[in-house]
């Protein structure tokens, strides 16, 4: 399966849509994605996520868990080299 190459910006706005569609996670301010070269599950992944006035809890990290997992499937960082 060939890999849809994405700016980090656009990644970026990807994965908060996908976070933010998650039950409990609406109010996601951002997220950040990090090149990550040699990982298994692809070449980037989700490094920072910002809760906004949100407690951290348990289902947020847990959508991130899971929404990396659907994207690094269907995704690959573009970058610079």
């Amino acid at each position: 399966m060939v890999k849809i190459r994405v700016s980090r910006n656009a990644l970026e706005r990807l994965a908060l849509a996908e976070i933010r569609g998650e039950e409990g996670c609406e109010e996601i301010v951002s997220v950040e994605i990090e090149y990550a070269p040699c990982r298994i599950s692809g070449n980037w992944r989700i490094c920072t996520v910002d809760f906004g006035e949100e407690r951290v809890i348990i289902r947020p990290s847990r959508a991130v868990e899971l929404t990396h997992r659907r994207m690094w499937r269907r995704y690959e960082l573009l970058t610079d080299s």
